[in-house]
């Protein structure tokens, strides 16, 4: 009767213990490797906020075919390109909710906060980032990125509720996945910054550049990011401005003078 109902649940029917081999000396336990986790604590004691999402840092945990590595590296590029396209075309918005978040005023930074909500619609309308993923994740990877995440998440609420006890979870994550968004803007600006592309949309807005100015400057601009950006030779600065200069109409040259000088 226990091997049928064993064999029913799928469990084999148990090995019988093997007595040690004659002389072999004292059996040597391996110990057992740690589960992967991304629970991490920090030196208070506190839970450490998963680079740049939970979704990207349980992706690094996973053993994944090559083919659903790849599906799933083409979803991520697609979803940092949507965000450097919103950070090289909010740069104004950006600098009033890092002023926003410096004072501490609330209203503002919640109303600038809805403003860029509706500028991001490209990259929220497909659903949270876990599902997408989840959907091209096979079994039993995406049990176990699920579970990662849970695990995570719960940790986190924990956290939370040790001062508030009563914090209610769907705005501690809430609240969390807005960090994590935030990380993922810091990142896409970092990319477009190193990229040359803030440094050309902030000198060129409203310059009315024509494309093959427009051509010009961002590769101007773009060598100018290679060899260094802000921390580049006065060579480097020299060719830039010289490059620069040489394809802007005089208004135009004025205009961008003007803009550097007051800032």
């Amino acid at each position: 009767m226990l091997a049928c109902i064993v064999a029913a649940l799928g469990l084999g029917t148990p090995a019988p213990a093997e007595p040690p081999a004659p002389l072999s000396g004292p059996r040597v336990s391996t110990p057992a490797t740690p589960a992967p986790t991304l629970v991490e604590r920090t030196m208070d004691g506190s839970v450490h906020r998963a680079e740049p999402t939970p979704e990207h840092a349980a992706l690094r945990l996973l053993d994944l075919a090559d083919d659903t590595r790849r599906g799933i590296d083409d979803a991520l590029l697609r979803r940092a390109r949507l965000l450097d396209e919103f950070v090289a075309g909010n740069l104004g918005l950006l600098v009033k909710f890092g002023a926003a978040a410096a004072s501490g005023d609330r209203a503002d930074q919640f109303a600038l906060l809805l403003e860029a909500a509706h500028k991001l619609r490209p990259l929220l309308e497909p659903g949270p980032l876990q599902n997408q993923i989840e959907d091209l994740l096979p079994e039993p990877p995406r049990r176990q990125f699920r579970a990662l995440l849970d695990e995570y998440r719960a940790a986190l609420v924990r956290e939370h509720r040790r001062d508030n006890p009563r914090a209610p979870r769907v705005g501690v994550l809430f609240a969390e996945a807005l960090q994590s968004l935030g990380r993922e803007i810091e990142q896409a600006f970092a990319r477009q910054n190193n990229a040359g592309e803030i440094l050309f949309r902030y000198a060129t807005d409203g310059l009315g550049l024509d494309r093959h100015q427009a051509r010009v400057v961002r590769e101007a601009v773009a060598r100018f990011a290679e060899r260094g950006g802000e921390d580049a030779s006065e060579e480097a600065k020299r060719d830039l401005f010289i490059s620069v200069m040489f394809v802007l109409t005089e208004s135009q040259r004025a205009t961008l003078i003007e803009r550097f000088k007051g800032g």
